[in-house]
């Protein structure tokens, strides 16, 4: 697969994709993607390019997508192409969710404290994962940036969709994009990937969302999450079967971890 760094700007978005208007650049941008907020058909919209161009499995992987149909899912509206220095891009365009990530409300010190918010958010993100999962796909990406939580309705909404890949070869790459502090150690040792590899990583946010902190916090994240063990500290308010649930999500190893997460919802449907 090949990734390329390059600059992508509004204009030369727009003039590529002459029904998209008033788009602006959000987030930081990376190696892998560009984010922007536009207006698209009369909507506010979401929209990423991504920096890659491997057109076979590509389809693939968006075949996939558009069959998911979750109120905890981005939803994804068109895919359309952008042309930079002689190379076609895809664009995805996707739903916009007024709200705000996980990542800020536990920087302003809105945590989960309790059984039943704490609850609320992972099923929707378990939820989210279910239907991205049952298309075949593993996200790979999950972190509190990329849990969007509703104005509305508190609802979580898993975002940037254009990271997933199909549960086949495509799985193993070189140049998978992770974010620090937040992948599986199959991940970060660039081995096969599958679904638990996202198990993994919503165990590290939902001990994030109750306590603010990282299990694997303290020096180098990631060499913690190698060779460390995770320190779970949530409140007595939580119980001790939140801490059982996190422990079993967070196991170094991909099989000694649920096998897929039907077996979570299961466990946090019995929890009160």
């Amino acid at each position: 697969m090949r990734t390329t760094r390059r600059e992508i700007t509004t204009q030369t978005l727009q003039a590529c994709v002459p029904d998209i208007e008033d788009a602006r650049q959000v987030g930081h941008p990376g190696g892998f993607k560009r984010t922007f907020r536009a207006t698209w058909r009369g909507r506010i919209v979401a929209v990423q390019v991504l920096e890659r161009s491997d057109r076979d499995r590509l389809e693939r992987e968006i075949t996939a997508l558009r069959r998911i149909d979750s109120p905890h899912v981005v939803r994804l509206l068109e895919v359309r192409e952008l042309e930079v220095d002689g190379e076609r891009l895809p664009v995805f365009i996707c739903e916009f969710i007024d709200g705000y990530t996980l990542e800020d409300k536990v920087k302003r010190a809105e945590l989960y404290q309790d059984r039943r918010s704490l609850k609320e958010l992972a099923l929707g993100i378990s939820l989210g994962l279910q239907a991205i999962h049952s298309n075949d796909l593993v996200h790979r990406d999950i972190k509190p940036a990329n849990v969007m939580v509703r104005k509305d309705t508190g609802r979580a909404v898993i975002l940037d969709l254009g990271i997933a890949k199909h549960l086949d070869r495509t799985t193993i790459t070189h140049v998978q994009p992770l974010t620090p502090g937040w992948a599986a150690p199959e991940q970060l040792r660039n081995r096969r990937v599958d679904k638990r590899a996202d198990l993994f990583s919503l165990g590290l946010v939902l001990h994030y969302a109750a306590v603010g902190s990282h299990p694997f916090a303290g020096g180098d994240i990631d060499r913690n999450i190698l060779d460390g063990e995770p320190a779970v500290m949530l409140e007595q308010s939580h119980g001790a079967r939140w801490q059982r649930l996190i422990g079993w999500l967070l196991q170094k190893e991909p099989y000694d971890r649920p096998r897929e997460i039907d077996a979570v919802l299961s466990y946090l449907k019995q929890l009160e």
